[in-house]
């Protein structure tokens, strides 16, 4: 998950009336909810769920995976962000990694909106921000 997603996160924690309309999808892309989104809230309180609930598998409402889950959207948006301006030894090696595979592959990874590498870190430090401060 990118660091704009985890900047929606906190929205969630909000008064009912105050939170976003849409689902929270999961960063795999599989067409699914994001369980951690679903565990860290009270599923009753989530306006996205009241208003798309109809349409949602039955399933949502009783999904408890045997993982642990952070306490809100706040909290898991601050683990996510944390690292990002300065990533670990580990990470820099994970990212290394990937994008040799990608270039492997014939793909080679591209700014998103032909950004410089400033102007990808200051939205990565924003987005941190705000999820510090919801």
């Amino acid at each position: 998950m990118g660091p704009e997603e985890y900047a929606k996160l906190p929205a969630y924690d909000r008064e009912t009336w105050q939170q976003p309309l849409g689902l929270f999808m999961c960063h795999q892309k599989d067409g699914c909810l994001c369980g951690g989104w679903l565990m860290a809230h009270d599923r009753d309180e989530l306006l996205a769920l009241r208003l798309h609930g109809r349409g949602l598998a039955p399933e949502v409402w009783d999904y408890a995976p045997d993982v642990p889950v952070f306490a809100s959207g706040a909290e898991a948006a601050a683990h996510g962000l944390s690292g990002v301006g300065d990533p670990s030894p580990a990470a820099q090696r994970k990212i290394a990694g990937l994008m040799r595979q990608q270039a492997r592959r014939g793909r080679m990874v591209e700014a998103l909106n032909d950004e410089g590498p400033d102007d990808e870190m200051a939205r990565i430090e924003e987005a941190r921000r705000e999820a510090e401060d919801p």
